[in-house]
This record gives structure tokens, C-alpha cells and sequence, in this order.
């Protein structure tokens, strides 16, 4: 994709979203939608994901405190003082969920002269050739896709202490010059992602690679 940005280097340094944090998050009814659209909002205010519902009660607004907490506070290496919130690891992208969802909601691609956390590099094998165990026709079944045998399905870029992150994201751009119709001309960078620093192997000669952002 073509992204209008100022022409600037963008310099990464330096995965997994920590799936009990938004579990609570989500079972709190911390966002502004629910199944029926009662919800909805066409505010534009940017903090608009941070607020709870209005109508809660003292109980339910307890619960949102709780869940709000499991977002935002850092989880830990296990042993650790703190049994409520350790157990991080042994591979991640980040030890909180808000570092990869700013003000609760998605992320982005870029941010200025560091790498976005929200980028996160999906993997998979989906050749029908491969397809030759139980278990990746139940992968398949299950997930639609079978990871990526050495790094699974989503790439980690850190790991806690003793233990190597999978790899690491490093994006290049190309310059595409653009003609208007008004006849403004305008340089446009297009992103270029390859993985480096792949510390478990290299991957399977028939791996998917995508990129997105959560």
C-alpha cells in the first residue's frame, strides 16, 4: 500500500498481546459497542474508548476498573512479588495490551523513528501439499491456516530474560512519485517489510509472511 508521509527515516528498534488482558477487558464492557448497536457513537472524540458506558452500575463500574487495570499494568517475568500479574513470556511483543492498543483501540503501522508494537508479522504454511498430518488438518480446521513450523503463527519480538526474541521487523521504503490532477505532484512511500535477525532458524521455504497492525 502507498502511504502520503513526510519524507523522513524511520529507524525500528526494537508479540504476543496478552490474551488474558483483553479477555477482561472485553468481558468488562469497556467499549463503546455492543451486539444490538445501542452503543454506537459517531463522536469523534479520541478518548472516546477510555470512558466507561454511562449507564453502569457500582458493581459493573468496579469491573471496568479491574479490567482497565489488566490493560495498562505491565505483566511480569514469573517467579515474581506479584502473582496476580505475572507469568510474561517466554516470547512476546510487548508486556502490555495498551502498548500495542493506544487510547484502547487499534493501533498503527508507523510511529516516529520507532517501531510500532501494533505491527505485528502473521505466519503461516497453507500449501495443500502439506497437508499430510491430523494435526495439520486440524489446524487448518480450526484456525484456517497451519502456522509456521519454528515461529508459529505470529512472529515475538522480545523475550524475557535468557531467552532470544524470534526476530525482529525492518521496513525500507520506495519512493513513488505521483501526478495529480491538479497537477500537484506529491512523493509518495511505499513500505517494504522483510524479517532480519531470525534467531530459531530460518522458515519453511513455503511460508505466508503478512503484516498488519492490531
Amino acid at each position: 500500500m502507498l502511504l502520503i508521509l513526510k519524507k523522513q527515516k524511520f529507524n525500528l528498534f526494537k508479540k504476543t498481546i496478552i490474551l488474558k488482558s483483553l479477555v477482561a477487558i472485553f468481558a468488562t464492557g469497556l467499549f463503546a459497542v455492543d451486539s444490538n448497536s445501542k452503543f454506537l457513537s459517531s463522536d469523534k472524540d479520541s478518548s472516546l474508548l477510555l470512558k466507561p458506558f454511562p449507564s453502569l452500575n457500582d458493581e459493573q463500574y468496579d469491573e471496568f476498573i479491574l479490567g482497565r487495570s489488566f490493560f495498562v499494568i505491565p505483566w511480569v517475568e514469573a517467579p515474581s512479588v506479584t502473582t496476580a500479574r505475572d507469568g510474561l513470556g517466554p516470547l512476546f511483543n510487548a508486556n502490555t495490551c495498551v502498548s500495542c492498543h493506544p487510547a484502547n483501540g487499534r493501533g498503527t503501522l508507523f510511529n516516529e523513528n520507532v517501531e510500532s508494537r501494533s505491527l505485528v508479522v502473521r505466519l503461516s504454511i497453507d500449501s495443500p501439499s502439506l497437508i499430510k498430518s491430523d494435526l495439520h488438518k486440524s489446524l487448518l480446521e480450526k484456525k484456517g491456516f497451519i502456522p509456521e513450523p519454528n515461529y508459529g503463527s505470529q512472529l515475538a519480538i522480545n523475550g524475557i530474560h535468557g531467552v532470544d526474541f524470534e526476530g525482529k521487523v525492518k521496513i525500507d521504503f520506495d519512493e513513488v512519485l505521483v501526478d495529480f490532477p491538479d497537477g500537484e505532484k506529491q512523493i509518495l512511500l511505499k513500505p517494504k517489510y522483510s524479517l532480519e535477525n531470525l534467531n530459531y532458524g530460518a522458515l519453511h521455504k513455503d511460508a505466508n509472511i503478512s503484516y498488519g497492525n492490531l
